[in-house]
């Protein structure tokens, strides 16, 4: 599942889990591989989202929030 397809809490749960378990298996690229470096990360992508957006001519404000964060836990695996 890729975050674009997170629409609901259930989709949210599910893009986590299969996250969680691509990071275990070392199935995907994990730059920022410690929890406080994940978490800082995520804090960056979070914060960077509505330029994000906006870049992809999309309006942040009408982006679904769980979308929103699926997004940014995609991109604290790699965000600097």
């Amino acid at each position: 599942m890729k975050s674009d397809d997170v629409k609901t809490m259930a989709d949210l749960v599910e893009f986590i889990a299969t996250l969680a378990e691509a990071i275990r298996l070392g199935d995907c690229n994990l730059q920022n591989s410690t929890v406080c470096g994940f978490l800082e990360a995520l804090s960056g992508s979070l914060a960077d989202s509505p330029g994000c957006y906006l870049n992809r001519d999309e309006n942040p404000d009408e982006i679904n929030p769980f979308r929103v964060f699926a997004d940014s836990l995609d991109a604290a695996r790699i965000y600097d």
